[in-house]
């Protein structure tokens, strides 16, 4: 991180990069890999041991691998007996992988956050390598850090949900064009007629491209990789490049692994259909305006956005100026995916994690100069002591007037006050010395010590339901049937409730479920919100086991989970259950089938 960014070709000079590749030597070596590794194997493999318990959202990936593991429903995610078609396999089959190479069954909190760390880091570790072929080992070091101090991207590095794993296939298909475009020269192919050869690594990138489609939504991926690369290849207006990836074979490749599972998906449940339109046309419940992107991006690159505008004034004479520039590529790979996914009327900032990588290029660039500018700065330099102590008073006034006020301990506060002076300290004497690796280490490992801090310390809306969770499983028999009810007006957390109870416990579609002629015990043990007691009551005789002190979006206590011990009326009339529910029902977007008369 020194003044010209030692080691490379590169050099920043006078607001520009010149276009001259690095030498090898100023690439990322084993010791830079093997320092990244350890850095986000800390930062994201805290979360997996934390105490926190899993989010709203983050238990379905969990729960759904954890059933299919346990009915071996394999192409199919379910919730229950339920078709759950939100998303397709590949994540699950990660998830259930790395849980049986460690002997588990996707049913701790920290097996099933694992493979998200693998995948932040894989995708941290892709983009150093890139950042590195550009712009030099420097840069390439500083990009692997800032991506990983990201915020969003942390977020989605320590919780177990399928956006990381778009982002890691999203970052290995960019990763294979700058391979066979920058890295190793223009690889000669035989002939680059339509049905022609075509080398192993664009095969590669097209497998890759379809491969994303069995991730999340189908063409998500591919809007995301395809609009960078389109516009760079169009923009360059180079035919022989437009030719290379003009290829029937490539297309062949890429269309297989876009509609198998779907079209199987549409074979095995003919109304899954209708559940996807729901997604992309009928449902208002994330419509956001056009620019909604633009403000997510500004808030979620913290705490480096500054430094990200920063590097966009730096390399737009390149980009601009330049035909096949990687400046140019990188303004494509950071604006495009903002873009592309701007023009859907359906919106989710979590969408924009796949596109976070050049933005973190473009900030270690940025970065880069900034510290150069400050290293040529005349002067004595500020003593480390005056910045501590300074800050400190401020921190301790603030402690001190809003005490009464704070969410956390004092105590914990005052320890990470402590913490961030002393990163605090050791980035201005590192400026004193001009010693520009040791003050980016304190400034990364301070926003690391907040991250771990706040997982380990702020309030979290699902922790009493959690401990609700652990005596509900401890306290009810295990030779008693214990049921989960799914009917909770839209909500998901059915799925944390199944997850944190025992293997055995089985889900309800709905109460009315409770009448299905297949239960014969007298009595069963229910977890459900307090609301639903007067429909219990319409079924037997109903005691109030357990109900937790608080529970997530409650408007009031008669919406909190609770333990029921329903002992059903002798003359109770039973029915067959429903052959089938259908995608839609399962997911709470339409009502029934009921068991019966509807409760």
């Amino acid at each position: 991180m020194n003044s010209a960014i030692e080691g490379n070709v590169r050099t920043i000079s006078q607001g520009t990069l010149s276009v001259t590749a690095p030498s090898r030597e100023g690439r990322l070596q084993r010791r830079d890999f093997v320092l990244l590794t350890v850095f986000c194997l800390l930062l994201f493999g805290y979360e997996m041991f934390s105490g926190r318990p899993l989010s709203l959202h983050e238990a379905r990936l969990p729960e759904t691998s954890r059933e299919m593991l346990a009915h071996h429903h394999w192409l199919f995610p379910q919730s229950g007996d339920r078709p759950w078609l939100e998303r397709p396999p590949l994540p699950h089959w990660i998830e259930i992988g790395v849980s049986l190479v460690l002997g588990q069954r996707c049913d701790h909190v920290w097996v099933v956050r694992l493979p998200s760390v693998l995948m932040g880091l894989s995708i941290v570790l892709m983009t150093a390598w890139m950042a590195s072929i550009w712009f030099g080992r420097n840069v390439g070091l500083l990009s692997g850090f800032v991506l990983a101090t990201m915020y969003e991207f942390y977020a989605y590095s320590v919780l177990a949900e399928d956006d990381i794993f778009l982002a890691a296939i999203v970052t290995l298909a960019m990763l294979l064009f700058v391979k066979m475009e920058f890295a190793s020269g223009r690889e000669g192919d035989a002939r680059l007629g339509f049905f022609g050869y075509r080398p192993a690594l664009v095969s590669a990138f097209f497998f890759v491209l379809g491969l994303m489609n069995i991730v999340k939504s189908p063409l998500l991926g591919a809007a995301i990789v395809g609009g960078p690369i389109g516009v760079f290849i169009l923009w360059d207006a180079d035919l022989r490049r437009i030719r290379r990836y003009a290829w029937f074979w490539g297309g062949v490749l890429f269309v297989v692994l876009l509609v198998w599972w779907t079209v199987a998906a549409m074979h095995h449940f003919p109304d899954v259909m209708q559940n996807w339109r729901f997604d992309y046309e009928d449902t208002t419940q994330y419509d956001q305006p056009f620019w909604y992107y633009g403000m997510v991006l500004l808030a979620f690159c913290e705490p480096w956005i500054l430094a990200s505008i920063t590097g966009m004034m730096i390399t737009r004479r390149e980009a601009f100026g330049t035909r096949g520039s990687a400046e140019r590529f990188l303004w494509c790979w950071a604006i495009m995916p903002v873009i592309v996914l701007s023009i859907p009327h359906r919106k989710h900032h979590h969408y924009l994690v796949p596109g976070f990588a050049p933005w973190a290029i473009l900030s270690a660039i940025g970065l880069a100069t900034i510290w150069r500018d400050l290293s040529k700065l005349r002067g004595k330099p500020m003593h480390p002591a005056i910045p501590v102590i300074s800050l400190g008073i401020l921190a301790a006034v603030g402690v001190a007037i809003f005490k009464s006020h704070m969410v956390v301990p004092v105590t914990a506060a005052v320890l990470l006050i402590v913490l961030l002076l002393g990163c605090v300290g050791v980035f201005f004497w590192a400026m004193s010395k001009h010693r520009g690796f040791v003050a980016g280490a304190a400034c990364f490992v301070g926003v690391a010590i907040a991250y771990c801090w706040g997982q380990r310390v702020l309030p979290d809306l699902v922790t009493e339901d959690t401990a609700f969770l652990h005596r509900v499983d401890s306290s009810v028999p295990m030779d008693q049937p214990l049921y989960v009810n799914a009917d909770l007006g839209g909500e998901m957390d059915f799925f944390r409730n199944l997850f944190y109870l025992r293997p055995s416990a089985l889900l309800l579609h709905n109460l009315s479920y409770l009448r299905d002629d297949h239960i014969h015990a007298a009595d069963v043990w229910v977890v459900t919100r307090h609301h639903d007691l007067q429909k219990l009551e319409t079924l037997g005789q109903i005691e109030v086991a357990d109900e937790s002190i608080k529970s997530r979006r409650e408007r009031s206590p008669e919406d909190r989970f609770t333990l029921f011990h329903l002992h059903f009326f002798p003359d109770l009339k039973r029915y067959a259950p429903p052959q089938y529910i259908t995608t839609l029902q399962a997911m709470g977007r339409k009502k029934g089938p009921y068991c019966g008369p509807e409760l």
